[in-house]
């Protein structure tokens, strides 16, 4: 009984959070799940949906952000349609000619018919490519703090200047009215 209730919530889990469309069976169930289990570990660690569809095209226009798309398309011939898509709030400017790479090398993969192999490579290029816009954007984010607390200090030297200056200034002026007052006694 409880191997029954283990094994429908596998089914259950595997269908639900599975990230992985094959829509005519290229895959091995086992190579579907291998698949599923990266892209698990993934989103836990990265905080991004991935999504692998083999056979048709995803229709991504509900996927609005955190989110990366790899549409393998065979024609049924050696020919196969590959795009690999981030959604705008990944910045991936920088990391164009990379992922070009990946695409271009893995054709042969894909040739062959080696699709586990081609969506893991796949897979641990977009990862690194996130890994790299996390690191760029606490860079940017350090870089910011350290010009909030040199502007910051700034800021305190100059009020501190004011408020000294202020002082020598009220000093002055006590010193001088008591010089004006010992004159006119």
């Amino acid at each position: 009984m409880v191997k029954k209730i283990l094994l429908l919530l596998f089914i259950v889990f595997t269908v639900s959070f599975g990230e992985v469309n094959d829509s005519r069976s290229y895959l091995k169930e086992s190579d579907k799940q291998e698949i599923e289990s990266k892209i698990l570990e993934m989103e836990k660690n990265d905080g991004i949906n991935y999504y692998v569809n083999i056979g048709n095209k995803m229709d991504d226009s509900e996927k609005i952000e955190k989110t990366i798309i790899l549409d393998i398309i065979p024609d049924g011939k050696n020919d196969v349609n590959v795009q690999l898509k981030f959604t705008q709030d990944i910045d991936t400017t920088l990391h164009e000619e990379e992922i070009d790479n990946v695409l271009v090398q893995g054709e042969e993969l894909l040739i062959k018919k080696q699709y586990k192999e081609f969506i893991l490579k796949a897979l641990e290029v977009s990862e690194k490519v996130v890994e790299d816009i996390k690191k760029e954007k606490i860079e940017v984010e350090k870089k910011e703090i350290e010009g909030t607390v040199t502007q910051n200090k700034f800021a305190i030297f100059v009020i501190l200047f004011l408020i000294g200056l202020s002082i020598f200034v009220t000093l002055k002026f006590i010193r001088h009215g008591k010089k004006k007052k010992k004159r006119r006694m």
